[in-house]
């Protein structure tokens, strides 16, 4: 009986903390949305990859990835195998320490571990920073090894803001409401920044077609 009357003390006093946050200034319910929005579409992606990547950038795909690190090793004057961290730097992917013949399963690896990642924060609407990291340099390793598969606006809007959501959650905690982190202003300032080069970047090219004597 005590064990149950402490069980259920502790759910009353964990809902009266989350009313009493909700009244709090912030963007506690935002976040919440955000984090939800941003890994459907990690979610997405992490799909689109699981089952496109092999036929595109597999070991027998399309453009395949072996061939791609080959041509970065001899840009870089590295011997096959070899990595250094001016390379790593200049083009970030776990792929460079990835053996060629591992290719297919690095892809499904990483393609999987962003999936599962991404669900997760969807169901449970909460996320702490080494979560948002993490899919972030997954997604990060396959666009930067996905050449003209991934050379779109929208691959890099998401690796943007999947960059910032990093910002926006707490260290460790998997709190929905974490109390001793608020949703950071700076993060919010670069949002509106992103959101606004979107909007500007779309409404110039636009402006530039029309003048152009496009339609």
């Amino acid at each position: 009986v005590s064990t149950q009357s402490t069980g259920r003390g502790m759910e009353r006093r964990g809902r009266r903390r989350g009313s009493l946050i909700l009244h709090l200034p912030g963007y506690w319910l935002t976040r919440i949305v955000f984090l939800r929005s941003l890994a459907f579409i990690y979610c997405i992606a992490f799909a689109v990859s699981l089952f496109q990547n092999k036929a595109l950038i597999g070991s027998d795909g399309i453009l395949p990835i072996p061939t791609f690190m080959s041509r970065l090793r001899s840009h870089f004057k590295l011997s096959p195998g070899e990595t250094r961290l001016d390379a790593v730097l200049a083009v970030p992917t776990v792929f460079w320490f990835v053996p060629d013949h591992h290719t297919d399963l690095a892809l499904s690896l990483i393609s999987n571990t962003g999936l599962v990642l991404s669900l997760s924060v969807l169901l449970q609407g909460s996320a702490n920073m080494l979560i948002m990291g993490l899919l972030w340099i997954l997604y990060h390793s396959i666009v930067n090894v996905g050449q003209q598969w991934y050379s779109f606006g929208w691959e890099s809007q998401l690796l943007e803001t999947g960059f910032l959501a990093i910002w926006l959650v707490p260290v460790f905690s998997l709190q929905m409401f974490p109390v001793n982190t608020p949703t950071s202003r700076l993060c919010v300032v670069g949002y509106r920044w992103l959101l606004f080069r979107i909007m500007m970047g779309a409404g110039s090219s636009r402006y530039v077609e029309i003048r152009a004597g496009g339609t």
